[in-house]
């Protein structure tokens, strides 16, 4: 790069801020394959690797990567009652839980999806381990869950008593919610009101309506159009038994569909903040501030679609890249918007690994070495 006061050439500094291609690489391995493209190109270049995550699975990797440092795994309850082994991370005061780790289809194994009986109460075990001392910060990662509980679960394991007009706690699962006649917080977990609550949030949607967590979401949970319907109402129930409970009412705020409703149960319960995943993985990791004095910016994803458009990786990346006057490029497994939608959010190239591939098994299989090569590419053209 041209040095703006001396004129001559100045070292080159780029910033590699990927977030998984799912099935195929981990961020950290895209990093290190973006890295290892452009320092082919550029042997002198300085390049800041971080891997990035947007609230979802891969969020414990990213922050592991950027100081975390791993806790456990305790035992907590799957999303149908089995036992799985969970971590969480922390550094300092701040510890993050990653709601996938209890909830998420990994925890699943060999059961059959069962959307209305799907539980979130190992999440709040999961932030009940994490509320060790020194911790005043618990940030919940939601994202990649395959329950739609409203986060019910997840409250009666923090000590949130949720029952039924005989005062019997209702059941485990979205289904059950039609029951609930009240909620109280009298005897939550006291350890809670020591600390500060943050949901990390992937998607920006309400928890009901056409875009909530049941009709849009559930059906990938393997919800049939009947427990679509069942699920809807019990979780519009469950939200008319809080707001009557404790005089709140989360059900539009954005995010609150996320994880199958979590986002409801955390905002409109636990008191906690909704934020942007990828924004606040940005934070945590150093990723925003790596941004300061870069030449370029690579990020990228294994699908680049509509649904990026509302917060994931990549769009956060080039939005804070264009803030910092920082040309973005991305890399992506495959890209389904216009050239307008890219222009708007502060891209100015993006390459597919599709494109470079004879088909998507392929791309898949080849990931690391396209991903350095399409990386060495746009170093020439963007740094050369």
């Amino acid at each position: 790069m041209i040095d703006a006061e001396t004129g001559r050439l100045g070292p080159v500094r780029v910033v590699v801020a990927p977030d998984k291609f799912r099935g195929s690489l981990t961020a950290a391995a895209a990093a290190r394959a973006m890295s290892k493209g452009i320092r082919s190109q550029i042997p002198d270049c300085s390049v800041v690797e971080v891997p990035m995550a947007d609230g979802g699975e891969g969020t414990l990797e990213a922050l592991e990567a950027a100081g975390f440092r791993v806790r456990g795994p305790v035992l907590v309850h799957g999303p149908y009652g089995r036992r799985v082994q969970a971590r969480w991370v922390r550094r300092g005061p701040i510890a993050v839980v990653q709601a996938a780790e209890a909830v998420g289809r990994r925890a699943v194994g060999s059961d059959r999806l069962r959307a209305p009986d799907a539980t979130t109460r190992g999440v709040g075990e999961l932030i009940s381990a994490a509320l060790e001392p020194g911790v005043r910060e618990v940030v919940v990662s939601l994202g990649g869950s395959v329950t739609t509980d409203g986060g019910a679960g997840m409250l009666a394991a923090l000590g949130v008593e949720i029952a039924d007009a005989l005062g019997r706690p209702v059941g485990d699962g979205g289904a059950a919610l039609e029951h609930a006649a009240s909620v109280s917080v009298a005897r939550v977990d006291p350890r809670l009101r020591a600390v500060r609550i943050v949901g990390a949030v992937d998607v920006t949607n309400p928890l009901l309506g056409p875009d909530g967590a049941a009709r849009l979401f559930a059906p990938q949970k393997g919800a049939s159009p009947v427990e679509v319907d069942q699920l809807e109402r019990a979780l519009s129930h469950f939200a008319d038994v809080v707001a009557g409970s404790l005089g709140r009412d989360a059900r539009a705020l954005a995010g609150a569909g996320a994880a199958g409703g979590t986002g409801f149960a955390l905002a409109g319960v636990l008191d906690a903040m909704l934020v942007s995943g990828a924004s606040l993985v940005g934070e945590l990791t150093g990723c925003w501030s790596a941004l300061d004095g870069a030449s370029l910016v690579v990020t990228g994803e294994g699908s680049l679609d509509a649904q990026s458009l509302l917060g994931k990786v990549p769009i956060e990346v080039a939005r804070r890249a264009r803030a910092a006057h920082v040309p973005c490029v991305a890399i992506v497994g495959r890209c389904e918007l216009e050239a307008a939608d890219l222009a708007e959010a502060g891209l100015g190239e993006v390459v597919a690994l599709v494109d470079w591939a004879n088909d998507a098994t392929e791309a898949q299989r080849r990931a690391a070495a396209l991903i350095a090569m399409l990386s060495a590419r746009l170093a020439r053209r963007w740094c050369g």
